[in-house]
C-alpha cells in the first residue's frame, strides 16, 4: 500500500512535469508565476468574519489559522477593513489565558495583513522575546516579523540574538532563521553569523536546515559562500534534512551555483545517499536553468529508473518541467514512460 501510494505520488509530480513541458511548446502560451496559497473569495472572508464574532477565542485562532493559509496579498484585498482584523489578532496573540495554538495563529494572521500590522511589530517582537511564552507562539511570532518586511527591519538583530542563543527552542529559532531569510538586505550583514551556525555540528539539525534555507533566500550576500554550502551537500555525517536545504539553497542562488551542477547532479546519481537528499538535488538543477540542459537526459534516465524512489522520480519530473525548451525533445519518452 505504501509502494502504491508513493507511485501515486510519482506519477502526479511527473504528470506536473509534462504538463510543463507541453505547455511551453504551444505558441501563444507564457508561463504564469506559481501561486502557492490560495486566494480567498469574498463570501469565504465574510463567513470567518462572523465566526470571528465567537466568544470563544479558540474559535478565534481557528479563523485565524485559515486567513494565514491564504495568499497575503490576495487577502489583504480582499478585506474592507483589514487594521480591525489586526487589532483582534493581536488581542488574541497577547492574551496569556488563551490556548497556544490559538495564539500562535493569531500571529500567522498579523504576518499576512501587511501595513495593518505594523503598529503592533514591537509587541510581536516581545512576544518572540518573551522565555515564558510556548515555543509555538513564539515562533509563528518571529514568523510574522519575517512577512512584515520594512516595519521589522529595524529588529533584525533582536531577531538575529534569538537565532543564536542556545537556551531558545530549536523551533523559535529555525523560526528566526527563516525570518532572517525573508528579511533580505536588512539580514545580509548577519550572513557570516547564519553560516556560522550552519557549520557548527552541535547546533540542533532543524536550527541548521532553517539557516541553509536563509542563504538560499539571501542571494547576493550568500554568493560568496556557495562553495561553504556544497560542503554540506557532501559532508555524509550532516543530517539529511540540512543536507536537503543546502541542495535547495543552491538551488536558489542561481548564477552562483551554476560552475557546481556537475557536483549537484553527482548527488542525484548517488545511491548511496538518501532519497530526500537526492530529491532536493534534482530540485535544485531544475532551477539552475542554462546550466543544467546539457543533462536533461541524466535527470530523465531517471525518472525511467524503476528501482529509484517515487519521491526522487517526482522531483525529476518537476525538475524536467522547469528546464522548458530543452526537456522538449523528450516529451514522448515521459509520456511512454507515463502509461
Amino acid at each position: 500500500m505504501q509502494q502504491s501510494n508513493g507511485w501515486r505520488r510519482m506519477v502526479a509530480w511527473a504528470l506536473v512535469g509534462v504538463l510543463m513541458i507541453v505547455l511551453w511548446a504551444t505558441p501563444g502560451w507564457t508561463r504564469k508565476p506559481k501561486e502557492e496559497k490560495p486566494k480567498p473569495t469574498e463570501g469565504e472572508i465574510a463567513g470567518l468574519l462572523v465566526a470571528l464574532e465567537d466568544e470563544w477565542p479558540e474559535v478565534k485562532g481557528l479563523v485565524f489559522g485559515r486567513l494565514a493559509e491564504f495568499d497575503g496579498q490576495a487577502l489583504r484585498g480582499t478585506l474592507k477593513q483589514p487594521e480591525v482584523l489586526a487589532k483582534k489578532a493581536f488581542d488574541i496573540l497577547k492574551d496569556e489565558k488563551v490556548a497556544a495554538n490559538a495564539r500562535g495563529s493569531a500571529a500567522e494572521a498579523l504576518g499576512h495583513l501587511g501595513e495593518a500590522s505594523t503598529p503592533y511589530v514591537k509587541d510581536i517582537l516581545d512576544i518572540l522575546k518573551d522565555e515564558k511564552v510556548a515555543a509555538n507562539v513564539r515562533g509563528s511570532a518571529a514568523e510574522a516579523l519575517g512577512h512584515l518586511g520594512e516595519a521589522s527591519k529595524p529588529y533584525v538583530k533582536d531577531i538575529l540574538d534569538i537565532f543564536k542563543d542556545e537556551k531558545v527552542a530549536a523551533y523559535v529559532r529555525g523560526s528566526a532563521a527563516e525570518a532572517l531569510g525573508n528579511l533580505g538586505e536588512a539580514s545580509k550583514p548577519y550572513v557570516k553569523d547564519i553560516l556560522a551556525f550552519l557549520k557548527d555540528e552541535k547546533v540542533d539539525a532543524n536550527v541548521r536546515r532553517s539557516a541553509a534555507e536563509a542563504l538560499g533566500h539571501l542571494g547576493e550576500a550568500s554568493k560568496l559562500y556557495v562553495k561553504d554550502i556544497l560542503a554540506f551537500l557532501k559532508d555524509e555525517k550532516v543530517a539529511a534534512d540540512v543536507r536537503g536545504r543546502a541542495a535547495e539553497a543552491l538551488g536558489n542562488l542561481g548564477e552562483a551555483s551554476k560552475p557546481y551542477v556537475k557536483n549537484i547532479l553527482a548527488f542525484l546519481k548517488d545511491e548511496k545517499v538518501t532519497g530526500y537528499v537526492r530529491g532536493r538535488a534534482a530540485e535544485a538543477l531544475g532551477h539552475l536553468g542554462e546550466a543544467s540542459k546539457p543533462y536533461v537526459k541524466n535527470i530523465l534516465a531517471f525518472l525511467k529508473d524503476e528501482k529509484v524512489t517515487g519521491y526522487v522520480r517526482g522531483r525529476a519530473a518537476e525538475a524536467l518541467g522547469h528546464l522548458g525548451e530543452a526537456s522538449k525533445p523528450y516529451v514522448k519518452n515521459i509520456l511512454a514512460f507515463l502509461k
